[in-house]
């Protein structure tokens, strides 16, 4: 139930209320669109459920919450990995052999396997952005993250081989960039394969380059950054309504300042010093009533613990 409290009710609500103002300004961009809000909201809802997503389902999700797609994927893959998760989190489930063999050289490279796997057999079959290829590729990690932080021996193995991360992580990505360059097709081939041989490198890479940056920023950040700070609590809260918001904002704020004649890296800084703000301060208002909050994916404000006149009693006698 929480799952839904968190996930499910801000991709609705986000559907309805927050969506509609960066698809009114997509539509003007992309369509020529020439009515105001009020035509484009009588239109939209009819144009958006008769579109043609096949049968899957996962489709639907981006199409209908752009960037909120990650919502109910995260929800379904709760659900679909949930018994493994409970098995992990009790400690009923034997990791020993694994540790072994994350401790050899590149030992921890045992878990892209899986990735690569998926990606190579379905993504000629599944192809489109946040099918069920990408769908299946984005839980393993999220199964790896709930194993590692269920055992600190995961996270030192890591952080032992941060830099070899970085290393992976740096030349894929430069192999991935060059051979793109080198041919076009190969991005038509990546985005949209056939069975191949080039398929299989691309895949290669590319797993490469998601499985080592991830474990890099992990193990970086938990050898340099693993500390406690006042605003981590209230930043960490924070992050889920601003996720909903922030694209929306950056859409509407981009659509007006796209079009003013100052350099390409002006408008950025323009944009981004408007729309995160922008989203912060509609962050404090929604914090501040329990149905924003609710609408948001947010618990409810903690209660005030009133103090009674015999503590304060007891603190001034301690005083003296």
């Amino acid at each position: 139930m929480d799952r839904i409290k968190r996930l499910i009710v801000p991709f609705i609500f986000g559907i309805v209320l927050i969506i509609p103002p960066q698809r009114f300004y997509e539509w003007i961009m992309f369509r020529d669109f020439a009515g105001n809000y009020l035509d484009f909201l009588m239109s939209y809802p009819s144009q958006q459920l008769s579109a043609n997503m096949g049968s899957s389902l996962l489709l639907w999700f981006g199409h209908l919450g752009t960037h909120l797609w990650f919502l109910p994927f995260l929800f379904v893959m709760t659900v679909f990995a949930l018994p493994l998760l409970k098995k992990i989190q009790k400690g009923r489930l034997d990791f020993s052999w694994l540790k072994r063999i994350m401790q050899n050289n590149y030992g921890v490279f045992i878990l892209v396997l899986p990735m690569i796997l998926v990606r190579v057999l379905l993504k000629p079959i599944y192809s489109e952005y946040t099918d069920w290829t990408d769908f299946l590729i984005y839980m393993l990690p999220f199964i790896y993250g709930f194993l590692f932080m269920s055992d600190p021996d995961f996270i030192n193995i890591i952080k032992k081989k941060t830099y070899l991360f970085l290393v992976v992580s740096v030349i894929s990505s430069i192999y991935f960039i060059y051979t793109a360059f080198q041919d076009p097709l190969n991005i038509q081939e990546y985005m949209h394969p056939s069975y191949s041989l080039k398929h299989i490198e691309l895949s290669v890479v590319s797993m490469l380059i998601a499985y080592s940056w991830i474990l890099f920023f992990l193990g970086f950040f938990a050898k340099h950054m693993n500390f406690k700070h006042s605003i981590l609590v209230p930043a960490n809260i924070s992050i889920l309504p601003i996720y909903v918001l922030h694209q929306s904002l950056i859409i509407v704020f981009g659509y007006y300042i796209v079009g003013l004649e100052l350099g390409s890296f002006t408008k950025f800084i323009i944009i981004a010093f408007t729309a995160i703000p922008a989203a912060i301060l509609l962050y404090k208002i929604i914090q501040a009533n329990n149905i924003s909050r609710f609408l948001f994916g947010l618990k409810k404000k903690p209660k005030k613990t009133p103090v009674h006149s015999t503590q304060i009693e007891n603190v001034m006698a301690f005083d003296k």
